[in-house]
Order: C-alpha cells, then structure tokens, then sequence
C-alpha cells in the first residue's frame, strides 16, 4: 500500500508525452520515461498504467531526479 501511494505522489505526466519512443521496452505493463536535462542537472517524469509500477517509478525518481549524470553514473 506504502508504494502504491507513492506513485499517487508523483507529478503527472502529460498524456502528449506517453509516446513509442519514451516507451520502455519489456516491461508487462505500459511505462513511459521522459527526462529533461537543465542546468547540468537530469529531471525525470514517469508514468505507467499500473499503480504498483508507479509507487516503484516514485521510487527511482526520489534517488535520480535533479542529480548531474556523473552522480547518477556513480
């Protein structure tokens, strides 16, 4: 329950953005990534159609989101 709240947490994603390209591949439910780089900083939006997925995706964002590609390579 903890994580799927979570993922009631995260911002939502523009449904302009759920595109093939920011699809990722082999997962069993829909999960969309899109990232912006900005100020030598990566920020990420994730979505997905399953709310388990979703409080998961929370998850990974806390970890990566506003974070230089050299902290996240670390």
């Amino acid at each position: 329950k903890y994580i799927i709240d979570l993922g009631k947490e995260l911002p939502p994603m523009d449904e302009a953005l759920h595109t093939e390209d920011r699809l990722v591949r082999g997962c069993q439910s829909q999960v969309w990534l899109a990232h912006e780089y900005r100020d030598g900083k990566l920020y990420f939006l994730a979505d997905s159609d399953a709310f388990i997925v979703k409080g998961l995706l929370a998850v990974v964002l806390a970890a990566f989101n506003g974070k230089s590609p050299a902290a996240i390579a670390e």
